[in-house]
């Protein structure tokens, strides 16, 4: 993710924004360029070259910078210049961009409207965060770049914190930090230059409106043509080199041969895990699919022992977006090996299929995304006296979200919620510091598959029924493959008791003394917290249970007869409970003791690169096994 920030701030000239262009700078060769389009402006852009363009025309008073790739949503299918948006932006104004691909941020200055634009893409893959207070307006890549430029004080937002203990993230327009708003997705954000009022406008909505279809075989072949074009226009003209991130699930495997019937190939897949040897298991699923498809493959081992050293820097740089601890351990060993020059981009397999099973009634639905209130395992060590104030505010987020979906249907309800909170703020940011090296795209996330899936019976979008049906009726060399059936991830429950270093850093972090203070100390019992964590670290270690391979059988012989019959899943009663876990409460308690003791370093700037200063721009070659193409 390369940065942006803009400062309006009425009665200056040029506001100064180098400290806040400093807390972007995250990877050697980064470059800082600012401009000031207008008396009271100022913009900078920080990244490696070519990855923020910027063009002004003095002539009609306009500045355009582009974030991202936004891509043409007509052929040829290309990435559209600074210049092309600017011209789209003359005929146009904003209409102009609702209908663009690709993920991106747009910033324009109007000098002759006195007017700032802000608009990212439909689905908000890239994140932008505002402020405002007296006299000024600012917006940034990263909230740590606002607070130095501003009289902004770094300091938790209560709302951010319960919802990250109780989901694992914030969501809606909720960031981690108190005054600082989340860009929600297909957001046309417009400011006064002279009077700073804000406009905000919600430009496109996934709305689901399922027909009948004639033949399930004729709604496959839609959605394979669907898949095909989305990946045609991510591509765009001439062969662009680009690499995949490639699991042994279902999604970027059918990436592997939709490119296949395209005539084209990633230079490298990736993957991911503590070991690759591990029989069915994601990384070793992986490493056949990238020798059956002729295609380079790099497997990154998780270092565990990692963990404790990288903690505070990497709690700085992601600002808590997600509590995911595989982001902690994937750095920096990946990170340096992902950027390569000659890479235009790389695939990545989000999608939104149809999330999970046959739901009944809206409590359900949101329920298989995120808890639908306030769970046990969280309710027990807030304060008793403030639980019902958090509570209305958490259940009122996840009900202003809802609001946005006009079907009342429980299963359109749960794709929606589980596009607007799970994917737009868990499952985007666990990217957002991969794009520090090597821009991602996603082609199930452009509009022609949307449409489609939008369209398909109800049936189609169970635990992704229809995707699944088509990949084994037209890409049947990928479908051949086993799914997942063992763990390579970390054991995290079993090394926070075992291992020696992990244990003492999370229980020095889950201190009453540090516990206790600022807004944590507003929102914590320490008493019962305390309990808790004595007693999680108290008892004996166990290591995860892996299902049986009979169990795993059974249940892919159940799917296979959901997808000969769809209507069975209504019968099918699948328990997922949502009510959280001590160890759940404890380690993302301990992460929000680790953000808020940093956060007097944000209003400095952070004036040291923070987590990849050591990182080389290419990892050498025993940091990772790599099978050449056969």
């Amino acid at each position: 993710m390369s940065g942006i920030l803009g400062l309006i701030a009425l009665g200056t000239s040029t506001p100064d924004l180098k400290l806040g262009a400093r807390a972007l700078v995250q990877i050697p060769g980064s470059e800082t360029t600012f401009f000031a389009p207008c008396s009271g402006v100022a913009l900078a852009a920080v990244g490696l070259k070519g990855r923020i363009e910027t063009i002004r025309d003095d002539a009609s008073g306009l500045l355009v910078m582009v974030q991202g790739a936004a891509l043409s949503p007509v052929k040829p299918y290309r990435r559209l210049s600074a210049t092309e948006i600017l011209e789209s932006y003359r005929r146009d104004e904003l209409k102009s961009w609702e209908d663009l691909e690709g993920s991106f941020i747009i910033v324009l200055i109007d000098k002759g409207q006195r007017r700032l634009h802000i608009v990212n893409d439909r689905l908000g893959q890239l994140p932008l965060l505002y402020a405002q207070g007296p006299g000024w307006f600012c917006f940034g890549s990263q909230a740590k770049a606002i607070f130095p430029v501003t009289d902004l004080e770094p300091k938790l937002s209560i709302e951010g914190v319960v919802q990250f203990l109780t989901a694992g993230y914030p969501f809606g327009k909720r960031a981690m930090l108190e005054g600082i708003s989340v860009l929600e997705p297909a957001t046309q954000l417009s400011l006064g230059l002279d009077d700073l009022r804000l406009n905000a406008m919600r430009y496109w909505s996934l709305q689901y409106e399922p027909r009948r279809i004639t033949s399930r075989e004729k709604a496959m072949a839609d959605l394979h043509v669907a898949v095909l074009e989305g990946h045609r226009i991510i591509l765009g003209q001439g062969a662009p080199e680009y690499d995949l991130m490639l699991t042994g699930g279902w999604d970027s495997r059918g990436i592997l041969e939709a490119m296949e019937q395209l005539g084209s190939r990633p230079q490298t897949a990736r993957s991911w895990g503590v070991r690759d040897d591990l029989k069915g298991s994601d990384p070793e699923i992986a490493r056949c699919l990238a020798s059956a498809f002729d295609t380079d493959f790099h497997f990154f081992p998780y270092d565990v022992e990692r963990l404790p050293r990288i903690l505070r820097p990497w709690v700085c740089v992601s600002e808590l977006m997600n509590d995911n601890l595989g982001w902690y351990i994937e750095l920096p060993q990946c990170y340096g090996e992902l950027h390569r020059p000659e890479a235009e981009f790389e695939l990545l397999g989000d999608e939104i299929w149809g999330w999970v099973g046959h739901v009944n009634d809206e409590r359900d639905a949101i329920s298989r995304v995120l808890p639908p209130t306030l769970p046990y395992s969280v309710r027990k060590v807030f304060r008793q006296e403030r639980l019902d104030k958090f509570r209305v505010d958490y259940e009122g987020a996840i009900r202003s979200i809802l609001s946005g979906c006009v079907s009342r249907n429980p299963n359109d309800l749960k794709d929606f919620i589980y596009l607007n909170i799970r994917v737009n703020r868990f499952i985007f940011s666990l990217g957002y510091f991969r794009e520090l090296m090597v821009p991602q795209r996603r082609p199930f996330l452009t509009r022609t598959v949307l449409d489609v899936i939008c369209q398909i019976p109800r049936e189609m979008r169970t635990d992704k029924n229809g995707y699944i049906a088509m990949l084994k009726s037209h890409m049947p060399k990928a479908a051949s493959f086993p799914r997942t059936s063992t763990d390579s991830v970390a054991d995290w429950p079993y090394l926070f008791r075992t291992d020696q270093n992990i244990r003492e850093t999370f229980m020095r972090l889950l201190t009453p003394e540090r516990v206790s203070q600022g807004v944590l100390g507003e929102i914590l019992d320490c008493k019962q917290l305390s309990e808790i964590r004595d007693r999680f670290f108290a008892a004996q270690a166990q290591k995860r249970h892996q299902e049986s391979p009979l169990k795993i059988q059974l249940r892919g012989q159940l799917r296979k007869l959901i997808e000969r019959a769809p209507g069975l899943r209504r019968l099918v009663r699948f328990v997922r409970g949502n009510e959280g876990s001590d160890f759940d409460t404890l380690r993302r308690v301990a992460l929000c003791v680790a953000l808020q003791e940093e956060l007097p370093r944000f209003k400095a700037g952070l004036p040291e690169l923070l987590l990849f200063d050591s990182v080389p721009v290419s990892a050498p070659e025993n940091r990772l096994r790599k099978i050449s193409r056969r």
